[in-house]
């Protein structure tokens, strides 16, 4: 998993629409989160769907990919998370994983917004930002 901190994105613009997509001001202290598998990186086809994975695999990486935005979170004190998903079939994936975690984690995740409807945003127990005003 890559988190890049919101704050290195150089292009204004590109900001300034995520901010209006999500309806508030993006703290300092947030990260886009990205992350594929293995053999992808290996192969170079990057966010490549996997025909392979049963129910327990794709609980196991569920699972992972909590622990590690848990640690992540653990260590930054992030207060908002984005994330995108590639597909509507990794969309209903990641809604399953926000069903299954994010109020153990006291996460509140915004879903399905964008353009594409495929972004998230997950707030965290420390973000303290006020809605964007109009």
């Amino acid at each position: 998993m890559v988190f890049t901190p919101v704050n290195e994105i150089n292009d204004e613009e590109t900001l300034a629409q995520k901010s209006e997509d999500v309806g508030f001001a993006i703290p300092d202290n947030s990260y886009d989160i990205k992350f594929d598998r293995k053999d992808n990186f290996e192969s170079g086809d990057f966010y490549a769907a996997s025909s392979k994975m049963n129910l327990s695999q794709l609980n196991r990486l569920g699972s992972a990919i909590k622990k590690i935005i848990e640690f992540h979170y653990s260590l930054k004190n992030a207060e908002v998370y984005f994330a995108t998903a590639h597909s509507f079939k990794l969309a209903r994936y990641y809604d399953r994983l926000i069903d299954a975690y994010a109020a153990q984690l006291n996460f509140e995740c915004i879903s399905r917004i964008g353009e594409e409807g495929l972004d998230y945003v997950i707030k965290t127990g420390k973000y303290k930002g006020q809605r964007k005003e109009n």
